[in-house]
């Protein structure tokens, strides 16, 4: 998941839930309700791009289709496709827009700590003129409205000579109680990483405001006169505090004095905290939707059969290994493996290096050009990578081949009958190409059209293939010439490797739009 990513989906998240407090619940007075509402579903909010709630609803079950489909671009080698400067190189084009979301976040994080020191610089030059348990009172060389911050209240020489001091310090004393300097510091942190969102800008207004309501409405319930209290608001309006601050002051005073003189809601308003569950459902299945499926949850399911390219019976104890990303699997009895690689920040190709070792076999290189979608998951599902190896003496012969199935790969661990299915159409096809390796093997040629597929083959056996009969063949990835120009000038005994590109790749590598084989020819020195 990318940070643009992550910013747009929370920050989607938390303009629902601020629009749903505004819209149901901000006028009502069930103040603590609405506190642990905000806090409640803005965390919600931030966890909700890494979550996966698919396992909360129903799921249908499915068996594997028994639709085998054989790839369209097919590779059965003995030595590696392509060397891997041959491989279709990835741009990576530069992520403006994270550059911005994280110069955003730079200056709003400046923007922070300096708030934090100047509040620090205050409480350096404070005195402390009391204590009461863990609450700490100080007094402050210079005027500033009366503000609290963590366990401390901070009040100015004025203040501490008024006949107030007892409410101001009552209000206080509730912040501090009710810890609402954990609020504001989410809040602040909250505009951090979401900067660009004027959902949270006002999210932050609300909270604050909230928790000056509460402290109001503590004040009152104290026994505190309504109107001497509101005219004690107003005469400490305009003076400077802390922005990180609960002050005694926070405006509107409008909005507050509006509040305290507003009716208490009765117990039918607070009916519409049921209307949060639906949003919370939302919330949940949009958790659910935009996360990959068990195919693409950001893991390559490299996984397939090995077998004896002699008898094509499966091999247990095969022993893969993945170089690129370091994981590794053994074969089980039936020759199967599965090897999980993580895509991370890989864009347009995975390129997958492997090798498989089993005593009295030779070892058998595996490689493959993986192309991801504009979502990062694979473009193609479901492909299993085949491969049979050649028993240690003069027998040569190896493949490599991939096939297609219907639904997930995960379900062949679960399904027996899937399982003999997907290996059986791989025998079946290996018998077939057995035939058409014997035609390979009575002519010097290198490029073939048998049965509507093109082919390109080397020395030793190896060949490439793709449907249809393909018009260009890349000689060492540089010259084009069609298959007949390739059989007059070269034999395949002057082929060290060879390889094909789907349409898609072939665009992106040469600029042509359609299938084509490679063949890379050994030096003549």
């Amino acid at each position: 998941m990318t940070l643009v990513t992550y910013s747009l989906q929370a920050g989607i998240a938390l303009a629902l839930m601020y629009l749903f407090y505004r819209v149901f619940l901000e006028r009502l007075t069930f103040y603590r309700a609405n506190r642990f509402y905000m806090l409640g579903y803005t965390l919600l909010a931030l966890a909700l791009p890494f979550l996966n709630t698919g396992g909360l609803w129903p799921k249908r079950v499915e068996r594997l289709s028994a639709t085998i489909t054989r790839l369209g671009v097919e590779t059965r080698h003995a030595a590696p496709i392509l060397p891997s400067g041959e491989l279709p190189a990835a741009t990576e084009p530069i992520d403006w827009i994270s550059y911005v979301l994280l110069a955003g976040m730079v200056v709003l994080s400046i923007r922070l700590l300096v708030q934090i020191f100047s509040l620090l610089r205050l409480w350096d030059e404070a005195s402390l003129a009391g204590r009461d348990g863990r609450i700490r009172l100080f007094r402050l060389p210079y005027p500033l409205a009366p503000f609290s911050f963590g366990p401390n209240i901070f009040i100015s020489p004025q203040t501490q000579d008024s006949p107030d001091l007892q409410r101001v310090i009552e209000h206080e004393e509730i912040h501090i109680r009710q810890a609402h300097t954990l609020d504001i510091l989410l809040a602040q942190l909250l505009l951090v990483f979401q900067w660009w969102n004027p959902f949270v800008w006002l999210l932050n207004q609300s909270m604050r405001q909230n928790l000056e309501f509460l402290a109001d409405q503590g004040v009152l319930d104290r026994g505190a006169d309504r109107k001497e209290y509101q005219y004690l608001l107003l005469s400490v309006s305009g003076q400077g505090v802390p922005s990180i601050s609960n002050p005694l002051n926070f405006s509107p005073l409008k909005n507050r004095i509006l509040m305290m003189n507003k009716p208490r809601s009765g117990k039918v308003q607070a009916m519409r905290f049921l209307f949060a569950l639906p949003l919370l459902v939302v919330l949940l299945v949009a958790a659910s939707r935009h996360r990959p499926t068990p195919a693409g949850d950001g893991l390559y399911h490299f996984h397939g059969f090995a077998m004896d390219a002699g008898n094509l019976q499966p091999i247990a104890g095969v022993l893969i290994t993945e170089k690129t990303s370091g994981g590794s699997a053994t074969t089980d009895q039936n020759g199967y493996f599965r090897i999980d690689i993580p895509l991370g920040q890989v864009k347009d190709f995975l390129l997958i290096n492997a090798i498989a070792k089993k005593t009295g076999f030779r070892d058998q290189t595996i490689q493959s050009t993986i192309r991801l979608d504009s979502t990062g998951a694979p473009a193609t599902k479901g492909v299993l990578t085949d491969f049979g190896m050649a028993a240690e003496g003069p027998e040569t012969h190896s493949f490599v081949t991939d096939q297609v199935v219907d639904n997930e790969p995960a379900l062949l661990q679960k399904d027996p009958d899937a399982m003999r299915l997907a290996f059986n159409s791989e025998v079946a096809g290996q018998k077939e190409m057995t035939k058409i390796r014997q035609a390979f093997d009575s002519s010097p040629h290198i490029f073939y059209v048998i049965d509507g597929k093109s082919y390109v083959i080397s020395e030793h056996g190896g060949f490439a293939s793709v449907d249809g009969t393909v018009k260009t063949v890349f000689v060492n990835g540089k010259t084009p010439m069609t298959g007949e120009e390739l059989n007059k000038r070269y034999t395949k005994f002057q082929v060290k490797s060879e390889g094909a590109y789907d349409a898609v790749v072939a665009k992106e590598k040469f600029g042509i739009d359609e299938n084509v084989l490679v063949v890379n020819l050994k030096d003549e020195n």
